[in-house]
């Protein structure tokens, strides 16, 4: 329908067999959003194209740049649709391409999606060699760390905090959120804040967990996406049941609508994992 837009439940589900995008613009139609983001498979062959191209005429190096960002979301669109073993195929080559092409900001984002793709799949020590090497790329000869070095910093963390090494992990995520501040790159230091809270968490600084967690709760309102609220909500919920204030969990899955029968969804690994901890302390 064109005439009006439809309602999401949760306000992160996916709309078919697309891009990146979990929350589409307020008030946009399914139909006008469809014709948005489709046509990703057209972005393989024009890439293929482009290449051709630039075979024979180095002037078409910015047709090719602009095929090779598309194609990047070909990843995307495999990884939202479940295909992993695809996305990351279509992450590491356009990884390759992009260095190849000495399109640093393309090859460096193609290894952050990459990384975050193979700790989904529990790949943790391929998760932080694919960091290290983003983060590798992203500085300077000087040594000097550039903002999109912020994404790799804390994705490494999240390993070190897995393996224990919370200390280093800590140092890691001070200095990935001071590159998104100072880039102001709310995702960086939103994400950082939220891994920061359970680093602190597990150091026994609840404190300093609960201002990290303050601090994400006020970069999501500057960002007022569902997703994000969501998921900021999700972590408050888990510190409430670890000090064992299940009514207030409660009322968070009761707010979502997040509820046993719902059909499970990657995305939202981390809201339904708090669900069943829920569940187990209710009994």
């Amino acid at each position: 329908p064109d005439a009006g837009s439809a309602p999401r439940a949760p306000a992160s589900l996916l709309i078919g067999y697309l891009e990146q995008e979990r929350d589409g613009p307020r008030g946009e139609s399914i139909l006008r959003g469809l014709a948005r983001r489709t046509g990703v498979w057209e972005a393989a062959r024009e890439l293929e194209r482009a290449a051709a191209a630039l075979a024979q005429d180095e002037s078409a190096a910015d047709r090719y740049a602009h095929a090779l960002e598309r194609y990047l979301a070909l990843g995307a669109a495999e990884r939202n649709a479940g295909n992993l073993a695809l996305a990351a195929n279509c992450f590491a080559e356009a990884n390759v391409l992009s260095q190849q092409g000495n399109d640093n900001f393309l090859a460096i984002g193609a290894l952050v999606a990459l990384g975050e793709l193979q700790e989904i799949q529990g790949q943790l020590h391929q998760a932080a060699a694919t960091h290290r090497r983003a983060i590798q790329l992203a500085t300077t000869p000087s040594g000097r760390p550039l903002p999109m070095a912020g994404l790799s910093y804390v994705g490494l963390s999240k390993q070190l905090r897995e393996w224990n090494d919370l200390e280093e992990a800590r140092n890691h995520l001070q200095q990935g959120i001071e590159l998104g501040r100072q880039a102001d790159i709310i995702g960086i230091e939103l994400d950082g804040s939220l891994t920061m809270a359970l680093v602190l968490w597990a150091q026994r600084d609840s404190e300093g967990a609960r201002a990290a967690l303050r601090r994400a709760a006020e970069l999501a309102q500057r960002v007022n996406v569902p997703s994000i609220t969501l998921r900021v909500e999700t972590f408050e919920a888990r510190f409430w049941l670890a000090e064992g204030i299940s009514d207030r969990a409660a009322q968070w899955a009761r707010t979502n609508g997040l509820g046993i029968d719902d059909k499970l969804s990657d995305w939202l690994e981390i809201e339904y994992c708090t669900l069943a901890r829920l569940l187990i302390a209710k009994g």
